[in-house]
């Protein structure tokens, strides 16, 4: 298949020897585009026809082809406005799977073009268990309430109003990623193949746990070594699916959110309203779920080292606004 070589020191070795002796890290790796990638430039330098078009490094399909399927059961409990009073409870129960095309409206690829169903697995939003309340409350002080008095008094406790968002949610599926390559593609453009679990996921035990390897101490596992040692790279000949059809569950998020304000009625047409929000009220640590990587070193496996930032923050951390809004 490939040319007689030699080596560094002149000595004649078969192109398969090659190979072996220089290309080890990309099999292990699961780099089959490097590996071919290689054996073409060898052959492309002695005038012989290369395996590959190697045009097609650059070449690829994005589509809209994809499959999905989302199951739910959704409960609310509400309360409409009754003594300045009003909520809504939220109960979300799903499972979300597709085949990893990218959802809404961005297209995507498939690893392998020739079997898209093989990525078929936990969607990157499934998260299993949603619940969210929200509250607003407009306090029964001042006139026309219990407690009122008159004049000016009335006017400092009059159209209070208190506001509150909760949310807790499980993780989102998180994958042990091997190389992109796998399937003979992603030398340029694609997504890691994520690797095969050969125990039980539930069984990692996966959530914040401290005291674990170097750095911040925190990790995904109680013993991370042996996890990893529980995934393996994607056989070819046997797998069907990719380890994304049996993921991890990541780490959970809880927050409060919380709002306090005051309107005035200035004059008829005329108003003024103050308020405080507190961004993560309590000021909840939601920490980051980590990627991934069948070949990290143990040590370094699962090893927590962010705090989750919300989409419209800087910073995980409380956050207090004060406003103040007239009206004309």
């Amino acid at each position: 298949m490939l040319p007689n070589l030699t080596t560094s020191s002149g000595v004649p070795i078969s192109g398969t020897d090659y190979v072996a002796r220089n290309l080890g890290s990309q099999f292990i790796a699961g780099n089959v585009s490097n590996i071919f990638d290689a054996m073409d430039g060898l052959r492309a330098k002695q005038a012989l026809a290369t395996f590959d078009n190697r045009q097609v490094l650059v070449l690829f399909m994005r589509s809209h082809f994809g499959y999905s399927n989302y199951n739910a059961l959704v409960a609310t409990l509400r309360k409409h406005t009754a003594n300045g009073l009003s909520f809504d409870v939220n109960y979300t129960w799903s499972h979300g799977l597709d085949d990893g095309v990218s959802n809404q409206d961005s297209a995507g690829f498939f690893p392998n073009s020739y079997y898209p169903g093989l990525n078929y697995g936990a969607s990157l939003f499934d998260r299993r268990q949603v619940l969210n309340t929200t509250t607003v409350w407009d306090l029964p002080l001042g006139k026309g309430h219990r407690l009122s008095f008159s004049g000016w008094s009335d006017k400092l406790l009059d159209n209070w109003y208190g506001s509150a968002i909760f949310t807790a949610e499980t993780g989102l599926p998180v994958a042990v990623v091997e190389s992109s390559q796998v399937y003979g593609g992603g030398a340029i453009l694609s997504g890691a193949t994520d690797a095969i679990p050969t125990a039980s996921v539930s069984s990692f035990g996966a959530g914040v746990h401290r005291g674990v390897g170097r750095g911040t101490g925190l990790n995904l596992f109680a013993n991370p070594g042996a996890v990893l040692s529980d995934f393996r790279p994607v056989n070819l000949s046997t797998d069907g699916l990719t380890g994304r059809a049996n993921p991890i569950t990541g780490l959970p998020f809880v927050n409060l959110d919380m709002s306090v304000g005051k309107r005035t009625q200035i004059t008829e047409g005329t108003a003024l309203t103050f308020s405080v929000d507190a961004f993560n009220a309590l000021n909840n640590v939601n920490f980051a779920t980590p990627t991934l990587n069948l070949f990290s070193l143990p040590s370094a496996f699962g090893n927590i080292t962010n705090q989750f930032v919300p989409a419209n923050r800087t910073a995980g951390s409380r956050w207090i606004e004060l406003g103040l809004r007239f009206d004309f």
